[in-house]
């Protein structure tokens, strides 16, 4: 199986937070198609247990989906940040919460691997406690952001309900179960 290749490519939408990308491409045919990628920032996202078990869970209005979502905590990793100082500082910001230990790495995945460049990294916080205020961005302090704790025996039941359904949330909560029962 032979990657497709890269031909030129171009910006046909550059925004705050996204892009789009026109790759002109040869297939392995021959044939030559327009190929569109979104492109993000790659993003950090965390588990965060209290010491009695509870996960923070924030809930808030998401656009793309039209509707308030129960996710974890996480967002866009800043230029020149390592994943896992995002998800620190992601944590602190959404929930006001800090982890006295060394957050855990649990994998990385693709958001998208047919539409998007963008990697998800999630972690796990362990034994948080709350350390002074949130410091919300501008558009979540708009819409607000609700911090919710839910015991962490609870997860799996949130995503059969259909109460958690964000792709980065289900695979750090997927990651989390096969972790804790390695």
């Amino acid at each position: 199986m032979k990657p497709w290749k890269v031909l030129r490519s171009s910006y046909v939408l550059d925004v705050p937070w996204y892009r789009v990308r026109r790759d002109e491409v040869e297939l392995p045919d021959g044939s030559h198609i327009d190929y569109y990628l979104a492109e993000q920032r790659d993003v950090a996202n965390v588990l965060a247990l209290t010491p009695d078990d509870d996960a923070l869970m924030v809930r808030q209005y998401k656009h793309g989906a039209g509707r308030v979502q129960l996710e974890l905590p996480g967002g866009l990793i800043d230029p020149g940040e390592a994943p896992i100082d995002a998800a620190a500082r992601e944590l602190r910001e959404e929930t006001g919460y800090v982890s006295p230990l060394p957050l855990v790495p649990l994998g990385w995945h693709l958001q998208d691997a047919s539409k998007s460049t963008t990697r998800v990294y999630s972690f796990l916080a362990r034994d948080v406690e709350e350390r002074g205020g949130r410091d919300l961005d501008a558009n979540e302090a708009a819409s607000s952001v609700l911090v919710e704790r839910v015991p962490a025996e609870r997860l799996a039941a949130l995503v059969d309900e259909l109460e958690l359904v964000s792709a980065a949330s289900l695979v750090t909560v997927l990651r989390w179960l096969r972790f804790s029962i390695a």
